[in-house]
């Protein structure tokens, strides 16, 4: 295959992958998208120069007659490996929602702790995402359950007894479902470098805390989202 094809493909690929990040339902311009998506791309925001580059050089390598597209020229052999190589990278672009887990279950603070316990042993998990009236109000653990249990004997407890004590608020990285999945890595790797255990990112539509949660990842889920970064 020559040069010139490669180019093209990698060029179709990229493409593509910005059109399905921006969510475009008609012809948008290559130079349109990448505005729409350095915000929502990591790879985008890391190789924008060559990107725009590439751009020009594809108008330079294609003539076009009609439906007809004659090649004019061949790129060099280092543009050809670095266009691939960023192609490669975007079809590696996963969103956050191709990884989280999906519905969140969620509880209120006027919950009894019983009820919240037994919906966390249902879904076999340590933590409970609480929300009231659509408001996110902190994540409760079964480690923030033993621990008030331990301190507290009195009965009618409720969810809000439990996270008001906790530091767990803090300890919740909100994301944009558009986000790559890589940025769940990177928010992990930062709460790690700064001393925090990070027990949860939550995907909601623009990374906000009082949108609905699409999603949820725990540090269980980061093995297989490196398993095929680095494969």
């Amino acid at each position: 295959m020559s040069n010139a094809q490669r180019f093209l493909d990698a060029y179709a690929v990229i493409e593509k992958a910005m059109n399905e990040m921006a969510g475009s339902t008609r012809y948008v311009s290559f130079s349109q998208l990448l505005s729409r998506c350095v915000s929502l791309s990591r790879v985008i925001r890391g190789n924008l120069e060559n990107l725009r580059e590439y751009n020009e050089l594809r108008n330079a390598i294609v003539h076009q007659r009609g439906e007809e597209m004659e090649i004019i020229a061949e790129p060099s052999d280092s543009v050809v490996k670095e266009i691939e190589r960023i192609a490669s990278l975007l079809q590696k672009n996963k969103t956050l929602m191709d990884y989280a887990s999906s519905p969140v279950k969620t509880g209120t603070s006027e919950w009894p702790i019983e009820k919240a316990f037994a919906l966390m042993e249902t879904l076999q998990s340590g933590k409970l995402p609480i929300y009231d009236s659509g408001h996110y109000m902190g994540i409760l653990t079964m480690h923030a359950i033993a621990k008030w249990s331990l301190e507290n004997h009195s009965m009618n407890v409720k969810v809000s007894d439990a996270i008001e004590k906790s530091e767990n608020k803090d300890r919740v990285v909100f994301l944009a479902r558009s986000e790559s999945a890589k940025e769940a890595v990177h928010a992990f790797e930062k709460a790690f470098e700064s001393g925090k255990n990070l027990l949860a990112v939550i995907v909601s539509e623009h990374g906000k805390e009082d949108e609905e949660p699409l999603g949820i990842l725990t540090l269980y889920d980061l093995p297989r989202i490196l398993s095929e970064f680095l494969s």
